[in-house]
């Protein structure tokens, strides 16, 4: 069985969490293409664990929405007719349709609107946080869907912890939420970043939740920065029950 961390800021009618690396008898479980270190490698054995990740879930593998991440700022509209393809963000008010983020250490950042019964998921390392993913989908779902941002309810997940998430110096003058290490490296806060922008795009406080956890220092997590290429990949998802 799949093991999950799930959060608890959603209602019952989502479907969420962000599977953990759910070691398999002979390498870490995962979602999306690793490299040639990794089991995931074998298409054949990508669609097994997605197949087992649809059986859990109990929602079609077809409605199980991946994409092909590109660490930009891409979000598109996606539905039951959707193919995976190139974005960082999808977004539906289609009940069933399960919305997938890869990450290994990225931050995932999954969102409800009750108000217009939408869901979004972003994937925002430091390029999507700095091109503020988070912010222009909350707008798409305003937009698409008359979402309201003070009713939205958001999970940022874990991800690289600011005491590891080491970057230099041309990463870290893009960002506030930094600090001096030695050498000439800094430290980066990326879930600071993100919750300042969700507040900028007038997210309330209380409706925002953050997992403390640091995929790096904790390996029930995959991290493509301690595993490098032989990292997998954790797959963070919302849906809305039918």
């Amino acid at each position: 069985m799949l093991k999950f961390d799930i959060p608890a800021i959603f209602p019952p009618e989502i479907v969420s969490g962000i599977s953990l690396r759910n070691v398999s008898f002979f390498e870490p479980f995962g979602f999306s293409p690793g490299s040639r270190c990794s089991v995931l490698s074998s298409n054949d054995e990508l669609k097994k664990h997605r197949m087992t990740l649809s059986e859990e879930l109990k929602i079609p593998a077809f409605h199980l929405q991946f994409q092909q991440q590109a660490h930009g700022c891409i979000i598109r509209v996606a539905n039951s007719e959707s193919i995976e393809e190139e974005s960082d963000g999808m977004i539906t008010n289609e009940a069933g349709i399960a919305l997938c983020v890869s990450i290994a250490d990225c931050a995932a950042v999954l969102i409800y609107c009750p108000v217009s019964h939408s869901i979004g998921a972003f994937h925002s390392g430091w390029r999507g946080t700095h091109l503020a993913i988070a912010k222009h989908g909350i707008e798409m779902m305003q937009k698409n869907y008359g979402a309201a941002p003070e009713s939205m309810l958001v999970y940022v997940s874990a991800c690289a912890g600011s005491n590891n998430y080491y970057v230099d110096e041309d990463v870290a003058r893009l960002f506030k939420a930094v600090a001096p290490r030695e050498n000439g490296k800094y430290t980066l806060d990326i879930r600071a970043e993100i919750r300042h922008q969700l507040l900028e795009a007038q997210i309330l406080n209380d409706n925002i939740e953050c997992s403390n956890a640091c995929t790096i220092a904790d390996e029930q997590y995959h991290s493509f920065r301690r595993d490098r290429e032989c990292s997998g990949r954790m797959a963070a998802l919302i849906a809305m029950r039918k």
